[in-house]
């Protein structure tokens, strides 16, 4: 049971649950936001008969206990309130009539039968409940959870996608690792821009990278994290978001190169916006008190850190774009977020 219990568990956490344990070892909830209601769905192990001591009709008062941890626990860490919460409990048994004498009257409630291997659910109860069906089918049936799924998102992937086009195609015709090569592509030049500024440049210079090892550095840091942000804000405001952390991290880095006198350089590459995805996600992750399905806020300072560090302790890198990518997109990630929730809750 408690291999089935965990291909579950496994499931539900790559469908963007939140798991929330008790002090019961043998129950753990799962949290999921959908349109300002919260889905809850109880996995409980009654194997042996481990539920009994809580009494008959103990699923119903499960939903009281929840309820009451969404509307404070829950709406604290989120940063929003939640007026309407579902429940269904899922009891892994190897006893299905003992399990359901124990439901009381309640219908909110699937059995799993551990000796046949088959989700139990009776005609009075719900044939669907978000993706949890599917979720304890595929256990059942022993599928992998296909998490490089959560990692595709149209926005992301079709940047990704444009990245490493035009690196293939400018890699053919000449030399990527050219600072020259790479400005007459769109780079930007400081020394360039002064005398006649193109103001393009500051968005064409996202796109393109100084060889091999430069994109696929970009690139891997953007699968990740971007594909996380953009399911945060919708395509639409991670579009605009992206574009905008790219314009403000080159904008910053001009004008830095600027004041210092550092004006004989070409920059590019897509990190200044990636610390754009990067800041944004702290300023979600600070609003909501450190809660977003599948980052931490210490991974994510993790990550800011060391690239921070990296580009410090490595020639040739754009920090001050680094840093305004951050600034920036902390900035609009506050402002795009707060604005979606307030749609949203209307």
């Amino acid at each position: 049971m408690s291999d089935l219990k965990t291909a579950v568990k496994d499931q539900l956490l790559a469908r963007k649950y939140t798991m929330v344990r008790t002090q019961n070892e043998e129950i753990i909830f799962f949290l999921k936001e959908a349109g300002g209601t919260v889905e809850c769905l109880c996995l409980a192990d009654d194997r042996g008969g481990a539920l009994e001591r809580f009494g008959y009709g103990f699923y119903d008062r499960l939903s009281v206990s929840i309820g009451e941890y969404i509307r404070n626990e829950w709406s604290r860490f989120s940063g929003d309130s939640f007026a309407q919460y579902n429940m269904l409990a899922v009891i892994l048994t190897d006893n299905v009539v003992r399990s359901r004498e124990q439901a009381g009257d309640s219908i909110f409630y699937w059995l799993v039968d551990e000796d046949t291997r088959r989700l139990v659910v009776y005609e009075n109860q719900p044939g669907e409940y978000g993706p949890a069906r599917d979720c304890i089918e595929r256990a059942l049936a022993g599928k992998g959870t296909e998490a490089w799924k959560e990692l595709v998102t149209p926005v992301n992937t079709l940047l990704i996608a444009v990245n490493i086009l035009i690196f293939a195609i400018m890699e053919m015709l000449g030399d990527t690792r050219s600072a020259a090569y790479v400005y007459h592509w769109g780079g930007l030049g400081i020394s360039e821009f002064l005398t006649d500024p193109q103001w393009f440049r500051l968005i064409t210079s996202a796109f393109l990278h100084f060889g091999v090892q430069h994109l696929f550095n970009n690139m891997l840091v953007l699968l990740v994290t971007g594909a996380q942000l953009e399911k945060l804000l919708g395509w639409k405001k991670y579009s605009m978001l992206y574009l905008l952390s790219a314009i403000g991290a080159n904008a910053i880095s001009l004008l830095w190169n600027i004041h210092t006198g550092d004006v004989m350089v070409v920059s590019a590459g897509a990190s200044g916006a990636i610390f754009g995805v990067l800041g944004a996600l702290l300023a979600i992750l600070l609003r909501r008190r450190g809660h977003v399905d599948g980052i931490s806020r210490n991974q994510l300072f993790l990550v800011i850190g060391f690239t921070l560090f990296h580009g410090i302790s490595t020639a040739g890198v754009n920090n001050s774009a680094h840093i305004g990518g951050l600034i920036t997109g902390f900035l609009l990630g506050a402002v795009l977020f707060r604005t979606g929730n307030r749609a949203a809750r209307q």
